[in-house]
């Protein structure tokens, strides 16, 4: 594999896990058709799918597009009996539908299950592509190539990442502002305080003068007291 196609699947790869949270073991959505191709080139998908995504994965199939194969001929008897021993994913479908109906029936329009999807499709693919959310497998010339992102996607993505960004930078801004007003407040409560108590000292110095003052008369008045007893003496 060259290294700019790796660079690129790594980069693809790590979008998906940060925007749409993809988890190893990555789970492939295998259709009929890619089956084939791979027989065609005589592919081992699971190392080969493990050494591109470079994580271990799981190949899973419908039982729709197991039906398919199986119901096309012996052309695609290998193919049929791959599908076979691949694991088959529920697609709720008692009768079964056409592939592409399957998997975007199985796909929905968010990619819950967080499915890779390998397909040879142009069509199919051209629908999945248009959802963003699914990362999207074909083969050319003997060769697995991981779909890009596709610009939208990676713009839309970058959007709300932004806006996320701002939103948590006004909520700091708005916390900074009230932890500020609330160290204003506190600083005026304590400046209150400290002023109230001021207060309170100051009176009390002056019941404290007050009292001084009061026995200093008293005493002058005993005093003068004495001295008009004694004169009366006299």
């Amino acid at each position: 594999m060259r290294i700019k196609r790796r660079k690129i699947t790594k980069k693809t790869v790590t979008f998906f896990q940060v925007a749409f949270h993809f988890r190893p073991p990555f789970k492939i959505l295998i259709d009929g058709n890619f089956i084939y191709a791979s027989l065609d080139y005589r592919m081992n998908l699971k190392e080969q799918l493990t050494n591109l995504l470079n994580s271990s994965v799981i190949l899973l199939t419908t039982s729709c597009a197991y039906h398919e194969l199986r119901n096309l001929g012996d052309k695609f008897s290998g193919a049929s009996l791959n599908a076979k021993r691949m694991q088959q994913t529920y697609c709720g479908h008692q009768k079964p539908k056409q592939v592409s109906d399957c998997f975007l029936d199985l796909i929905g329009k968010n990619n819950k299950k967080h499915f890779f999807v390998a397909s040879q499709d142009i069509v199919l693919r051209q629908k999945l592509r248009k959802l963003g959310c699914v990362p999207l497998l074909y083969i050319q010339k003997g060769q697995i190539f991981l779909e890009k992102i596709p610009k939208f996607v990676s713009q839309k993505k970058t959007n709300e990442a932004q806006n996320v960004f701002f939103d948590k930078t006004n909520q700091n801004e708005n916390l900074n502002q009230n932890q500020n007003q609330n160290q204003n407040l506190n600083q005026n409560q304590n400046l209150n305080q400290n002023q109230n108590q001021n207060q309170n000292q100051n009176q009390n110095l002056n019941q404290k003068e007050n009292k001084k003052k009061l026995k200093r008369i008293k005493r002058k008045k005993r005093k003068l007291d004495w001295e008009i007893i004694d004169l009366d003496l006299k």
